[in-house]
């Protein structure tokens, strides 16, 4: 008979995933305050999820039931190794959803980080349900295949993150267009402000927006601030990170400093109503002339 302990352990940890492998599909899709909260959700959900794994896997070992028919493995020390490869596990998957909350990492690396901070849990998961439960699986799949996938993906989500980080402290990501944080702010102070929403948007601009003598200032969704200047040998684009993040106070004080935010006298006031309303940066730029 199955122990009603390792049944509402398991059930818990099955709907403790799920929420989790839901949240990391919604990250980036709201304003900054929205994505932040979202990032705290999903890191103390998967912490319960990491918690609630390895009660299921220890609740598993110590059950009464016996070993999958035909199957004989060291389960002592099974249960000993597993400790150092949770640990293992549990520190590259929250290496991997630290990549995960970046907006800046894309690619087939993301995918792999994202299809990894899914998979290992899960494969400890199957493991226990067929060490508790007797699910039918093929002992190599249940062991080795289980294992497989927490050396793999935890090998990979700590791979990355290191490179990223090695990458960053090196200086050498250097910010693009396609790497900025959007929507964002193109301003020229007292002069105009234009609203970009995507790489795209920033390609389009007239070449003397961001002639040398203009100095326009990029604001990201974050607040970071970028000077950007057409390079006119290569008809590139120069981008250079400012310190510090701009104040979204001062960021609003920036826009009413700009003599005419719209032609129609009449919408220029009702803007300039609305600016101290916004909180963020990506609500301004729903208020913001396109």
């Amino acid at each position: 008979m199955i122990p009603i302990l390792l049944i509402i352990v398991f059930s818990l940890a099955a709907l403790a995933y799920l929420a989790g492998a839901a949240m990391t599909f919604t990250l980036h899709r709201s304003d900054p305050a929205g994505n932040a909260l979202g990032q705290v959700y999903t890191a103390i959900t998967f912490g319960v999820v990491w918690l609630l794994v390895v009660v299921a896997a220890n609740t598993a070992a110590d059950s009464e039931i016996p070993p999958p028919a035909g199957v004989e493995l060291p389960w002592t020390a099974l249960r000993w190794a597993a400790v150092p490869l949770a640990a293992f596990a549990l520190c590259t998957q929250y290496a991997g959803l630290g990549v995960l909350f970046d907006r800046r990492s894309r690619g087939w690396r993301r995918l792999l980080v994202h299809a990894s901070v899914l998979l290992v849990p899960l494969a400890f998961l199957t493991h226990a349900a067929w060490r508790g439960f007797g699910l039918s699986l093929p002992t190599a799949v249940a062991t080795w295949g289980c294992l497989a996938v927490v050396v793999a993906g935890s090998s990979f989500c700590g791979f990355v993150w290191w490179a990223s980080e090695r990458e960053r402290r090196a200086g050498r990501a250097k910010p693009t267009a396609s790497n900025l944080v959007y929507p964002g702010l193109l301003v020229q102070h007292r002069e105009y402000v234009r609203v970009l929403r995507s790489a795209a948007d920033l390609h389009a601009l007239p070449v003397e927006l961001l002639a040398p003598a203009n100095a326009p200032v990029f604001v990201d969704a974050n607040g970071a601030t970028f000077t950007l200047q057409r390079v006119p040998a290569s008809a590139g684009l120069a981008i250079t990170k400012q310190p510090g993040i701009m104040p979204f106070a001062e960021v609003r004080e920036v826009l009413l400093a700009i003599r005419e935010l719209h032609a129609d006298p009449a919408e220029d006031g009702r803007i300039r109503h609305l600016i101290p309303m916004q909180r963020d940066i990506t609500a301004l730029s729903f208020v913001l002339p396109h």
